[in-house]
């Protein structure tokens, strides 16, 4: 079985209170309903060695399978690694757009010393007669 990552805005929400789960993105911005998806993310939580047990039961309750992993951090404390789609949390206060200043008109980058006479003159040699009878 694949794994199946919790839609939720944090890990410990993606750990209890998660209802949805999703192994591809796409099928995790269909599931989300609005929300935005942004990114696959894993995050890190320091347990206490009495807690994890009851951690990872909760986590194995809800509708993700494969999202958790047991480590142990240098204190030889348990660290569990939490993989989940990362929603973007709501706003309850619409911002304002902001108004932007109009571009201003682009600076001619033209360089005038190149311009300044109407046209150039090629200075051209004058032809060798010895060789005007090849070309006739």
């Amino acid at each position: 079985m694949s794994h199946a990552y919790p839609l939720a805005p944090d890990a410990a929400s993606a750990l209890k209170g998660a209802t949805l789960a999703a192994r591809t993105r796409a099928e995790a911005e269909h599931l989300a309903r609005g929300q935005t998806v942004v990114a696959l993310q894993t995050d890190w939580i320091d347990m206490a060695a009495d807690g994890v047990e009851a951690m990872l039961s909760a986590a194995e309750a809800g509708p993700g399978h494969g999202f958790v992993q047991t480590y142990e951090n240098l204190d030889g404390k348990p660290t569990l690694a939490v993989t989940y789609w990362k929603l973007e949390p709501s706003v309850a206060v619409p911002q304002a757009p902001v108004e932007r200043a109009p571009d201003p008109e682009p600076e001619d980058e033209t360089d005038d010393l190149y311009f300044k006479q109407k046209s150039s003159k090629r200075r051209t040699k004058r032809p060798d007669p010895n060789q005007l009878d090849l070309f006739s």
